[in-house]
């Protein structure tokens, strides 16, 4: 351990650098697992030595034609108090991993439901044996009944001279997910590097790193699609399940409180649609690439949300909610305090 501290260079990222000695005793540690903390720190899991020394064999054998990234590993969320009962509603999905675009052709955020295809094809394509979790089939082909990983976009949006061009996208987990199947989809995710998209070129793309996200863009931040709040409003337009009816049980928030319940999340005391989002740089609804069979002869547009008390993040809801549509941010309104 002596010799391991004293030639520790940097943690994490070499943007890092550290001095590190062994002692005997020190402070206590004042953070703590919690699903809605917003501290988010890189921790070891199980078969994280077996991954990280696979990555060196291959920077040994391959260094001469390519760089060999180690695998970022899992993220969890740590909050200064002890776990307990969240202090806020949450829902039953988590964001687990965020990527950038760190070059290749842009995109509008109209174009995601395709990239979210490409991305899931991707991680199908490179994780072995994929669980219903993530490819979204049983092993008969049919539709699991069980939920599973959403794709969604981190676009450009919310300020002046926003242009709702992609700057990366996430990736969703149910909270509940087992450890073990946890463990084979980070496998896949490890092993993302490249989104193919046939003549219009490539993405190369790169996990963000938690001692990123204070000086990240906005928009590539967790705390972004995370905070407490009691007004929300999509990024992506929403698909309804059922066209909504001045009747019971057919209003705009009776079929959006059944959409939330769905993703374990509480129901609104206001909601409404619109042809276009709050957002600056968001285009109108008619704009997105809305393939979805359901979605032929269903309503699709821009939501806003609010809740009797503030609701934690993230917030996705409708048919086309795994493929990017239906996703929210929270927006700052008068009186929501």
């Amino acid at each position: 351990l002596e010799r391991l501290t004293a030639e520790t260079t940097y943690l994490g990222h070499s943007s890092s650098p550290v001095r590190v000695c062994l002692r005997e005793s020190g402070p206590s540690g004042n953070l703590f697992p919690r699903e809605d903390g917003d501290i988010v720190l890189r921790v070891p899991s199980p078969g994280r030595l077996e991954r990280l020394e696979e990555a060196w064999r291959l920077t040994t054998e391959f260094k001469e034609y390519r760089r060999i990234e180690p695998p970022s590993g899992r993220f969890v969320a740590y909050g200064v108090n002890r776990p307990g009962t969240p202090p806020h509603p949450l829902g039953s999905y988590r964001i687990a991993y965020m990527f950038r675009r760190d070059s290749g052709p842009e995109f509008e955020v109209t174009s995601f439901p395709m990239i979210a295809e490409r991305i899931h094809k991707a991680l199908i394509s490179l994780t072995p044996n994929p669980p219903e979790e993530l490819s979204g089939h049983r092993p008969d082909g049919s539709v699991t009944s069980r939920p599973h990983m959403a794709v969604v976009p981190l676009p450009n949006i919310g300020h002046t001279y926003a242009h709702g061009q992609l700057m990366g996208f996430a990736l969703l987990l149910p909270r509940d997910l087992p450890e073990e199947t946890c463990d084979i989809i980070e496998q896949g995710v490890a092993l993302l590097e490249y989104l193919q998209f046939g003549s219009l070129g490539e993405w190369r793309v790169s996990p963000l790193n938690t001692g990123e996200d204070g000086s990240a863009p906005v928009g590539l931040r967790r705390h972004t699609y995370m905070r407490p709040c009691r007004t929300w409003w999509s990024v992506t337009p929403v698909v309804f399940g059922h066209f909504p009816r001045e009747k019971p049980g057919r209003t705009v928030r009776d079929i959006l409180a059944r959409s939330l319940a769905d993703v374990g999340l509480p129901e609104p005391i206001e909601a409404g649609f619109s042809p276009v989002s709050k957002f600056i740089g968001v285009p109108p609804a008619k704009q997105f690439q809305v393939k979805l069979k359901q979605a032929t002869s269903k309503l699709v547009a821009h939501v806003y949300l609010k809740f009797a008390e503030p609701v934690s993040g993230p917030i996705l809801a409708g048919a086309g909610r795994f493929r990017g549509l239906g996703w929210f941010r929270p927006v700052e309104m008068e009186g929501d305090q």
